[in-house]
Formats: structure tokens, C-alpha cells, sequence
């Protein structure tokens, strides 16, 4: 999350007449090794505890959430992006003004993505208590 967070904040400082090697590729690639880092600790953390037969909808609730989330991510940038360049006043060229746009989105993405990386860090500094056996199952154990 930190990669993300990080990533996201150097896109988010690329100006108009930037290029791709020097403005966009380091972001890019923080951002992209954040998102790939996070699946795998994502996944074992959201099956974790899941009995055997349930594990394939665990699973398919976490790639679901996966695809669904950003597709939600990816609506909101794109209209926090609209939005700002739309805004823009008058006096500025439409590159600026896109850009300007994208950068505010970005920033925004910075956030969520800081927003993650908080909430990682509580869950490792409280822990995450297992969840309590279902009461049937404890009484069929002969506990």
C-alpha cells in the first residue's frame, strides 16, 4: 500500500509538458509493484480461518470484490478527473487543464491508497482476533 500511495503521489505531480521517461515510469512501476505486492497478502488474509469446503467461495468473493472494486475505483478517479478539468478556468489550455485534472485524481488515489496503508498497520499492530467456533459445531465436538 505504501508503493501505491507513493506511486500515485508522483503521478499526481506530472506536469503538461512532462515525458514518459522522465515523469511517468517510476510512478508507473511503484504503482504497478504496490498493486501486485498487495493480491497475495490480500488473498491469504481474506481466506485465512475458511474451512475446507468454503475456500472457493471465499476465494470467489475476493477475486469478485477484486474486479468489482476496481471498476468503482476506476469510475471515481475517472469523474474526480472530469470534474477538476472541467473546472479549470478559462485561461488554461486544454493539456493543462487535463492534466490538472489527472493530477487531482491521483491525489485522490493517494489517499484511498494512504487510507489502506493506515488501516494495514492497525490490523498488524492490534492483530485479528479469530473468529469465535459456531455453537453447533461446538456442541457435534463434544466441547
Amino acid at each position: 500500500m505504501a508503493l501505491i500511495t507513493v506511486g500515485m503521489l508522483g503521478l499526481s505531480r506530472i506536469s503538461a509538458d512532462g515525458s514518459y521517461l522522465g515523469d511517468v515510469l517510476a510512478p508507473s512501476v511503484l504503482t504497478a509493484a504496490g498493486i501486485g505486492f498487495s493480491f497475495v497478502p490480500v488473498t491469504i488474509a481474506a481466506t485465512a480461518g475458511v474451512r475446507g469446503p468454503e475456500a472457493g467461495l471465499a476465494s470467489g468473493l475476493v477475486n469478485t470484490s477484486r474486479q468489482v472494486g476496481g471498476s468503482i475505483g476506476l469510475a471515481l478517479l475517472a469523474t474526480v478527473a472530469t470534474q477538476h478539468t472541467a473546472g479549470v478556468g478559462p485561461g488554461v489550455g486544454p493539456l493543462r487543464a487535463l492534466t490538472e485534472g489527472f493530477a487531482h485524481a491521483f491525489l485522490v488515489g493517494a489517499g484511498i491508497a494512504a487510507l489502506g496503508l493506515a488501516m494495514c498497520l492497525l490490523l498488524l499492530v492490534r492483530g485479528v482476533r479469530p473468529a469465535a467456533a459456531p455453537a453447533a459445531a461446538t456442541e457435534r465436538s463434544g466441547g
